[in-house]
């Protein structure tokens, strides 16, 4: 079909948007079958080229869970596509936490769950950008893991992960609200 021919001409955002979108659909596709080569299809477009690369947190974290949600976890193509995942996840919460510490570090705290800022004494300052590393990003990879039983090919996203959110615990008690916590549990 041409929807399944199509998703290797999106970016990162258009991916993970479709991706769970139809996650989310609970009728949409006729036959289980249908469902999952349309999820194969996703996955051989994300991976082809390294376009996972070129995906931000958010993007990498709606992209599992939509994944997690919608496609077979025993697949193989689903246990490669998650092993991809957890690579790039963990190269890109490695770089953002370098540049991080680069700037200082500084007293983190949360705006809000989607914007990490640090209080620099006069003015909050955006130290995160595209990335969104927030914790339903976090929480959404390790929840998407879990479900599909992929912990194998992510424990050191599942270590690196759990180290972030206690580091921002342990800066600042602002670092994640109620539900932020509830949402890593």
């Amino acid at each position: 079909s041409t929807a399944t021919r199509r998703p290797a001409a999106f970016n990162g955002r258009e991916l993970s948007t479709i991706a769970w979108s139809f996650a989310t659909l609970r009728d949409g596709f006729r036959r289980r079958e249908d469902r999952w080569a349309f999820f194969e299809a996703l996955s051989d477009a994300a991976l082809r080229g390294n376009v996972l690369d070129d995906f931000n947190a958010r993007e990498l974290s709606q992209f599992a869970w939509a994944f997690a949600k919608g496609a077979p976890a025993d697949a193989p193509w689903t246990k490669r596509l998650f092993a991809v995942l957890a690579a790039v996840f963990v190269d890109k919460l490695k770089d953002h936490r370098a540049r991080r510490h680069q700037r200082g570090g500084g007293d983190l705290h949360h705006r809000d769950s989607q914007q990490i800022f640090r209080r620099d004494g006069r003015n909050d300052v955006d130290v995160v950008g595209d990335d969104d590393f927030s914790m339903q990003a976090l929480s959404n990879m390790v929840w998407s893991f879990a479900k599909v039983r992929a912990a194998a090919v992510a424990k050191d996203l599942f270590d690196l992960v759990a180290d972030e959110v206690e580091t921002r615990l342990k800066e600042t008690v602002r670092a994640a609200t109620a539900q932020d916590l509830s949402n890593t549990v």
